[in-house]
Parts: C-alpha cells; structure tokens; sequence
C-alpha cells in the first residue's frame, strides 16, 4: 500500500500544481521569476517523484553506491559514512531548502512556498532512503495504518503541495 500512497500523492501533487502554474498570474510587487514558474517546478518535480514511485530508482542508486562499497572495501564501515554524510549534509540540505523556500515565496508568495515546503520533506525523505541510515530505516518503514511511514511522509508533502494549489486557487478565485 505505501507504493499506491505515494503514487497517489505525487499525481494529486503533480496535477494540483500544474493547475495552480496555468492560472497563475504576476503578482505585483514581487520580483524574479514569476509564480507560474515555481508552480511549474513544483509539477516537474511531483511528476518526476510520481515515476521514481513507478520504476524505483532510489533502490537503483542505493544498490549502485552499495555496489561501490563494496568493491572499494568500505561497505562494512558504511554506518559511520552515512552518519558523517548526513550530519554534514542535513544542515546544508536545510538551509538550501530555507533558501529556496523563501525564494519561492518572494515570487509567488504563501502558497508557492507551501508547495516548496512540501516538495522539500519529501527530497528529504528521499534522500534519508538513499543513503540507507539504518536508524532511520528503522523509523521510517514502520508499517502505520497500512503503510509504511515513509509513503505517509510522501503523502504529507504532497498534501502541502496540494494545499498551497488551493490557497493559490481561493486567492485566484477572490480577486478582481
């Protein structure tokens, strides 16, 4: 069920912001790229999660860096090199995304930043699943109402996503 969540999610994600990226307009007083940009941003990239969900390559990656573990003689020290990488790269990676997310909400305000928002814990996510960290492995493929939590991480992200289309939507809907 967790592989159906995530399909789900990402294509509700996908189609909410290319909805919200064909009715976007300017918003005035803001500058750089306009909203309709970022939404699109946000459905390319739903779109392209919807397909990881499809043929799976996270688990390709993943087996391709163990692959090189092992023929590198380090794959039995990897615990302490997935800690390292991300202790190292989970500050960069948050203050990428706050920056990004704030970008994002320059141009096109609240509700694109949301998408963002959601867009970003699901690359988190995803990027935990990759470098494989068996402590979070742990956490993260703990069956919960029929699924595993990591395609209720995904659905939470996709669900911001999908909120911000509809706070772009009512505002779309209220304006002159």
């Amino acid at each position: 069920m967790t592989r159906e969540l995530g399909l789900i999610a990402f294509a509700a994600a996908a189609v909410a912001c290319a909805f919200a990226a064909t009715f976007a307009r300017p918003t005035p007083g803001r500058r750089g790229a306009g909203a309709g940009r970022w939404w699109l941003i946000a459905t390319a990239a739903f779109a392209l999660l919807w397909i990881d969900i499809l043929v799976g390559t996270r688990f390709d990656i993943t087996d391709l860096v163990r692959g090189r573990a092992r023929d590198a003689d380090w794959y039995d020290q990897r615990r302490g090199v997935q800690t390292l990488v991300l202790l190292l790269l989970a500050p960069v990676a948050a203050a990428v995304a706050g920056w990004w997310i704030a970008r994002a909400a320059r141009a096109g305000g609240v509700a694109v930043a949301l998408a963002h928002a959601g867009l970003a814990v699901v690359l988190a996510a995803y990027a935990v699943e990759i470098v494989s960290w068996h402590h979070a492995a742990r956490v993260l493929y703990v069956e919960v109402g029929g699924a595993k939590l990591i395609g209720w991480v995904w659905a939470a992200g996709a669900a911001l996503a999908v909120a911000g289309a509809m706070v772009a939507g009512l505002r779309r809907s209220t304006r002159p």
